[in-house]
């Protein structure tokens, strides 16, 4: 899944036709299975142009909300504590409160393994203790309906030992992403629906990793790595 601008306030996307401009704020969603395991990953970049002092304000409340929910995701801890915990940094900054928009309007996670959606959501009174062996992503979404939407999302692995996040995490600042996504004079592609265009110069893409592939940030939309 793919949505530009207005469109990526959307936590689930859009059916209408997108078309991409610089500037824009781009935010994909996508995955992998790998002998039967699902992958998730979303990341958020600008199109083309240095971020606005807004987008990169609420992309760096993201990167936060996402830390709160990985520090908070804890052996013995509640699916509901990872939720409470991100949703908590997005409503101090002064969006929802709750459900509310512009906010956090949906959960903060999901369960994943051999379906890309399984029980296990990181969502309010969610009282299911965290364990071993549990896998489940921890991605709360800003959605400013009328202007753009932020959404980091990595999945985790619990084990006796604590959390095990399968990815680098987001870089630090937008600007680490941005200086490997140059601008660009092309025009840009044209979406429809879910699909990509067929015009996006994607090169061989190998798989690296089992489960959740690498995450390679010179093209910062894709699971895997671009050769």
């Amino acid at each position: 899944m793919a949505n530009f601008a207005e469109a990526s306030a959307f936590p689930h996307g859009t059916s209408r036709p997108q078309v991409l401009k610089n500037g824009d704020v781009v935010l994909v969603d996508c995955g992998c299975t790998v002998e039967g395991y699902n992958s998730d990953i979303s990341r958020t970049i600008v199109f083309g142009a240095e971020p606005t002092a807004r987008q990169l304000e609420i992309w760096n409340l993201e990167k936060e909300a996402q830390a709160a929910g990985y520090r908070a995701a804890k052996i013995g801890a509640t699916l509901g504590d990872v939720d409470a915990a991100a949703r908590k940094v997005i409503t101090d900054a002064g969006f929802g409160p709750d459900y509310k928009l512009p906010g956090l309007p949906h959960r903060t996670g999901h369960g994943i393994g051999m379906d890309g959606h399984e029980w296990g959501n990181a969502v309010r009174g969610n009282t299911q203790i965290l364990e071993p062996g549990m896998c489940f992503s921890i991605e709360p979404n800003i959605s400013i309906v009328g202007e753009f939407g932020i959404r980091h999302e990595d999945c985790v692995y619990m084990t006796e030992s604590g959390r095990f996040g399968f990815l680098s995490p987001v870089p630090r600042f937008l600007s680490h992403l941005l200086r490997k996504f140059p601008r660009t004079k092309l025009p840009g592609f044209r979406l429809q629906g879910w699909g990509f265009a067929s015009r996006f110069p994607l090169k061989k893409l190998y798989l690296r990793r089992l489960i959740i592939p690498h995450f390679h940030e010179s093209i910062p939309c894709f699971t895997g790595r671009i050769y």
